[in-house]
């Protein structure tokens, strides 16, 4: 184009830069382009279903009942899977801009009033006569529409106002007496047993010392809740699975032999041999054994 005649003085080079000719050299003008709209998520859209699936493992295998596993322990023993079940409570997944609860469908094995869920692998199958036949390998339920999803979190356990419930009256998934101690201590957060060499060696955590004895439930914290927190960056539910691998919390424990006048395994119960290598693998201090990085969850792709 041709600079206008009244071009002037006050104009001065600002104008005469702006000035240019129909020669057609290639000027970007990409920089005057204005922004590109940005979509605010709609408050009453319908929330988006979200599927958190885990997967039960022994070394890296599958966990099924009654199968075999070599190498287990730190005397590589062989170890033959009979429960593999956990509570969850509280499951968030993280966004760049903070963590946003999931909110639970109801069902057998999800509270959705309480957030509470469990994970149930074994189909009371060979050994796992403790059981029944359904499992539940993957909660489900609804976060809010267009959630950019950038990990996972939840704690294992039970919170302390649903721990002393009655299992014989309580509701999915707190109806399961397999799955409860008793009133002094609470529900069994984990229940990972197996067999070694014919004899049991299980992995029960719980809260212990609650300071009630009987049908009592206590009134206050336990000494030890024993509930500990989850957290995977990077975890997409879309295409991720969570993998609890009982092999690596008992990597350090010699499972072929069992502390004379303690139960099979590690119970939490504190003067527990048995758990001071395994529960610190939970991320739960035990005795005088300082809590270490919990490996009993990972995530893993494409699982």
């Amino acid at each position: 184009m041709k600079c206008p005649l009244l071009t002037t003085f006050l104009l001065g080079a600002a104008s005469l830069a702006a000035c240019g000719d129909d020669s057609g050299d290639d000027h970007d003008h990409d920089h005057d382009a204005p922004d590109a709209a940005v979509v605010e998520p709609d408050a009453d859209a319908s929330p988006d279903p979200v599927t958190v699936t885990f997967a039960a493992h022994v070394d890296g295998t599958a966990f099924a009942c009654g199968q075999s596993y070599a190498n287990i322990g730190s005397t590589d023993a062989a170890y033959v899977g009979s429960d593999f079940r956990f509570y969850i409570h509280d499951l968030v997944v993280t966004t760049a801009t903070g963590d946003v609860p999931v909110t639970l469908d109801a069902g057998d094995f999800q509270d959705a009033e309480h957030g509470i869920a469990l994970l149930d692998f074994e189909d009371a199958t060979a050994n796992c006569q403790m059981g029944s036949a359904a499992t539940h390998t993957a909660v489900t339920g609804t976060v809010p529409a267009w959630t950019a999803i950038t990990g996972v979190k939840f704690k294992v356990g039970v919170p302390f106002d649903m721990n002393h419930l009655d299992a014989t009256t309580a509701e999915a998934p707190m109806n399961i007496p397999a799955m409860f101690w008793a009133w002094s201590s609470g529900y069994k957060f984990l229940k990972l047993d197996g067999v070694v060499g014919g004899n049991g060696f299980n992995l029960h955590l719980g809260s212990t010392g609650c300071g009630t004895t009987g049908s009592t439930p206590p009134d206050a914290p336990c000494a030890n809740p024993n509930v500990f927190e989850v957290e995977l960056a990077g975890f997409d539910p879309a295409a991720d699975t969570i993998v609890a691998d009982v092999a690596a919390v008992l990597a350090d424990a010699d499972i072929t032999v069992n502390t004379a006048m303690t139960a099979p395994g590690c119970m939490s119960f504190p003067g527990d041999p048995e758990c001071t290598t395994i529960l610190p693998k939970l991320g739960l201090p035990y005795g005088d054994t300082p809590a270490g990085t919990q490996v009993l969850f990972t995530a893993a792709a494409g699982e």
